[in-house]
């Protein structure tokens, strides 16, 4: 349900990801799973979690800082805003 892609928004090959050293340098695709959380809302009580400020996430095409992913998930799942519940993430030491 989760795909890598290039900063370009291209699909990687496995040996691309094996090369990876940071997630900074990949888009993370969680269309198909928001699709799956939206077509089953009625049977989610809440979401939990948690998303690295590294991170650059896409859904249906569109690039989404970790910042913004709570709020799309709000829009594209179709609960509310209190039933999505960002974690705190432990600070990361270089």
């Amino acid at each position: 349900m989760i795909t890598l892609k290039s900063r370009d928004g291209d699909d990687l090959d496995e040996e691309e990801q094996e090369k990876l050293r940071d997630i900074s340098e990949v888009k993370i695709d969680i269309s198909k799973l928001i699709n799956v959380l939206s077509y089953n809302q009625d049977k989610i009580e809440r979401i939990e979690f948690k998303a690295d400020k590294r991170v650059t996430f896409m859904i249906n095409g569109s690039t989404l800082t970790s910042d913004q992913l709570q709020n799309e998930l709000i829009k594209e799942v179709g609960l509310q805003d209190n039933r999505i519940i960002e974690l705190e993430l432990e600070k990361y030491e270089e």
